[in-house]
């Protein structure tokens, strides 16, 4: 089975380009761009991988239910007698978790790249 994937991303006069096959599993991503750019990119991206690496991390247990997240908890399992579906989630908390540790991440590679 063969498997091709190709993206372009034009932001003005900068491009991202993301291009992957199956057969051998090749991966690559090419940012063409300034170093701001870049930098924005990387840190919303980190900024996404880290809150979705959260949600497994248990914050609290609360009268019947038990909430995921951090810094802000956005994912909830109910535990005592859910109807249908016993996962909800708070997108209000999802999105400011995005945020938070996209400008965390973002101070870090400042602080890396300035070296």
């Amino acid at each position: 089975m063969f498997f091709s994937v190709w993206f372009s991303f034009y932001l003005g006069d900068r491009k991202l380009k993301i291009w992957a096959k199956r057969g051998n599993i090749k991966v690559r991503i090419s940012v063409y761009g300034s170093d701001g750019m870049i930098n924005i990119l990387f840190s919303i991206i980190g900024g996404i991988a880290i809150t979705l690496l959260t949600a497994f991390i248990p914050l609290r247990s609360l009268m019947g239910a038990t909430h995921y997240g951090f810094p802000l908890a956005w994912r909830i399992r109910l535990v005592l007698a859910p109807q249908y579906n016993p996962w909800r989630m708070n997108i209000t908390n999802l999105v400011m978790d995005v945020v938070i540790w996209s400008v965390i991440v973002g101070i870090a590679i400042f602080i890396i790249r300035r070296r």
